[in-house]
């Protein structure tokens, strides 16, 4: 029944409630981390009293790499859903799809008019953004590549498959895979430049994904010479 579902939901670490929460039911946005450090800027300037210019903002501990520490050890392929801040109204159509829910869209939170104006990030800011933050641009890039890949999916009608294989230096191949709603192993074709090197199914005891709570009691690994 819909109307006794329950959720929790905030800016909250991860690992805090990964033993709870299995991960097909995690949900998180991330967003384009220079915006993400401007807003947060502002809005200590605005309610706690930073006075600051924004580069000296970008020292601060906690807002250097946000993003990355709040998602660490989760594996971005395997979350039940990630969506992008920049593409907000269509990643919360998945939502609802995925999970047969009704969210409206809401837009919370928001700067006043009197903060509205864009604060100039120079040259010096911007290189030292990049320095700092090289785990953030990496999370978002590889979010947004896994963003794109469900919403094309979704848009065809098919299947999202969770999942992600490594190469290790013997050449074993291992991973994990799984559908949301299916119970039955995954059964998949592995590529490697564009070369069929292995054909398994997802059907070995991975216990990573046991702990975090994966369909199939995390039988859902799989591994190849």
């Amino acid at each position: 029944d819909p109307r006794r579902r329950a959720a929790l939901a905030g800016h909250v670490h991860f690992n805090r409630y990964s033993p709870i929460f299995p991960l097909v039911n995690t949900v998180t946005f991330v967003r384009e981390p220079l915006s993400r450090l401007v807003s947060e800027y502002k809005h200590f300037c605005r309610h706690k009293g930073f006075d600051g210019t924004l580069k000296e903002f970008m020292f601060r501990g906690s807002a250097i790499n946000m993003q990355s520490r709040y998602l660490e050890q989760a594996p971005l392929s395997a979350l039940g859903f990630i969506g992008i801040s920049e593409d907000y109204e269509d990643g919360l159509a998945l939502i609802n799809s995925q999970f047969e829910l009704d969210l409206p869209i809401l837009n919370l939170n928001v700067a006043p008019t009197s903060q509205s104006e864009e604060v100039a990030v120079s040259d010096e800011d911007m290189s030292l953004f990049n320095e700092l933050n090289q785990k953030d641009i990496l999370l978002y890039k590889q979010a947004s590549s896994i963003y794109e890949v469900r919403k094309k999916l979704f848009l065809a009608g098919k299947p999202y498959t969770y999942g992600e294989y490594k190469v290790d230096d013997q050449g074993l191949i291992s991973g994990f895979a799984y559908q949301q709603k299916s119970q039955s192993p995954a059964a998949l074709i592995i590529e490697l430049n564009g070369k069929v090197v292995a054909e398994v199914e997802a059907k070995e005891m991975n216990a990573r994904m046991k702990k975090l709570g994966s369909p199939r009691k995390g039988y859902v690994g799989f591994q190849r010479t």
